[in-house]
């Protein structure tokens, strides 16, 4: 399994802040990962590739200096990938992706327009990256656009035209909204109470080729660290080719003790909204709360077997 982490990062000028991606960098091992307002230049982007132990980085420089810094995006990546840019600026960066096995498909890291004048910009941009090649394509980033109503709680009404603006691009590019587990939002204003504004601004969208290649992947919302903003990440999954040698099939039961998890409820939900065969929406739930129990709470049953095998003696 590969993972993609795309975060907006809010300026990483300070070691506090190199520390808060870092952290994330080690607990969640991603070979790729693309930075939205790194507020940096190139020559000091080096200095945080070389904290986080990456081989590969492609930076586009943040606009201004001191305080007045704004935007900045990079792409790093491990040293078992291959990574060919075909295009940037300061709201993407464009690229091929040849990862460990042969898999090969394209990234492109978004990072939308975020002035309300210029929010047109982003789905123009889209629109211009999209090509019809029937290569596997997956774009992520902070879009600074909602999909639906329900991707906003609080602040003032929600805007319906936006909205349409992202949907008709992500429809013009044959793109789809990749579901996710983890909290509604990835975006906050840090206020309390009724002035409390929560919006889904990042999110992975993938066309039915790269689904098609990678369809056991999943997105998971990160905690919180520094920036307003959560680190989103890709776990992307290949259903790996059945040996010749035939296996016992493994009967899926359901522990009672998973309900006592909230994040339980949110692999179920992820997994039906993607739709399609409810079978194969059940198969692909049982699947994934096999793989969220392991790493929630380790192999049980075996622990269980050794324990009782403990007792015996």
């Amino acid at each position: 399994m590969s993972n993609v982490l795309s975060w907006n990062c809010r300026g990483l000028g300070s070691i506090p802040a190199v520390n808060a991606l870092r952290r994330v960098v080690i607990n969640e091992k991603p070979q790729l990962v693309f930075l939205q307002e790194t507020k940096l230049h190139s020559y000091e982007m080096e200095r945080v590739k070389k904290r986080l132990n990456f081989r590969g980085m492609f930076v586009v420089d943040c606009v201004g200096d001191g305080r007045r810094r704004k935007g900045g995006v990079c792409l790093l990546w491990r040293e078992d990938w291959d990574i060919t840019i075909l295009s940037f600026s300061t709201n993407h960066i464009d690229s091929i992706v040849n990862a460990e096995g042969g898999m090969t498909w394209r990234f492109t890291g978004i990072y939308g327009f975020p002035e309300t004048e210029n929010k047109a910009k982003t789905g123009a941009l889209l629109k211009t990256l999209h090509n019809r090649e029937s290569m596997p394509w997956l774009c992520g980033g902070d879009f600074n656009l909602m999909l639906w109503s329900v991707e906003k709680q609080g602040g003032g009404d929600f805007r319906f035209e936006e909205a349409e603006l992202f949907r008709e691009a992500c429809d013009h590019c044959e793109l789809y909204d990749l579901n996710y587990v983890g909290h509604p939002f990835t975006w906050t204003n840090n206020q309390g109470g009724d002035h409390n504004l929560q919006e889904r601004l990042d999110r992975f969208l993938a066309n039915s080729q790269w689904q098609t290649k990678f369809g056991h992947s999943y997105v998971t919302h990160l905690e919180k660290r520094r920036s307003d903003h959560l680190p989103i990440l890709l776990s992307i999954r290949t259903k790996l080719p059945q040996s010749g040698k035939k296996r016992n099939k493994r009967l899926f039961r359901f522990e009672e003790m998973w309900t006592r998890e909230e994040e339980c409820g949110e692999v179920i939900a992820a997994n039906w909204r993607k739709g399609g065969d409810a079978a194969v929406n059940v198969g692909r739930i049982a699947s994934d709360l096999r793989e969220w129990s392991m790493a929630k709470f380790g192999d049980f049953a075996k622990e269980m077997r050794m324990l009782k095998e403990q007792m015996g003696k």
